[in-house]
C-alpha cells in the first residue's frame, strides 16, 4: 500500500481526523521533511497521542498498518515530539518532491 493509500484509509475507513508524520530526521517543518526524503529513518504515521498507526516497510514505497490503527485518537493532548502535522500542505510537498 502506498503512503497516500494508507492516509486515505486511516481517514475515511477508520475515522482519523488528526495524523502526524515522524521522519526520524529530527526535523518538524513540513518543507524540510518533504525535501529530505532520502534521509527518512523508518518513518511512521502517528496519532496525536504519539502512537504509531502505520510505518514504512523498507520495500519500495510500501507502507503497512500497525498498532491500534482502527481506533482514532482525538483526545486533547500535546502533539507528538519530533513530528509534523500530516495535512494537505505536507502531502502536496511530498508529491512535489516525488514521493
Amino acid at each position: 500500500m502506498t503512503f497516500y493509500e494508507v492516509i486515505d484509509q486511516l481517514e475515511k475507513q477508520h475515522g482519523h481526523t488528526e495524523l502526524w508524520f515522524y521522519s526520524g530526521t529530527g526535523e518538524t517543518e513540513p518543507d524540510l521533511i518533504a525535501n529530505n526524503i532520502a534521509n527518512w529513518k523508518w518513518p511512521k504515521i502517528l496519532k496525536r497521542n504519539g502512537r504509531a498507526v502505520a510505518e514504512y516497510t523498507g520495500k519500495g514505497k510500501d507502507w503497512e498498518f500497525m498498532g491500534d490503527y482502527k481506533t482514532p485518537d482525538n483526545d486533547p493532548c500535546s502533539p507528538p515530539s519530533g513530528a509534523c502535522r500530516l495535512n494537505d500542505k505536507f502531502i502536496a510537498l511530498c508529491i512535489l518532491f516525488n514521493y
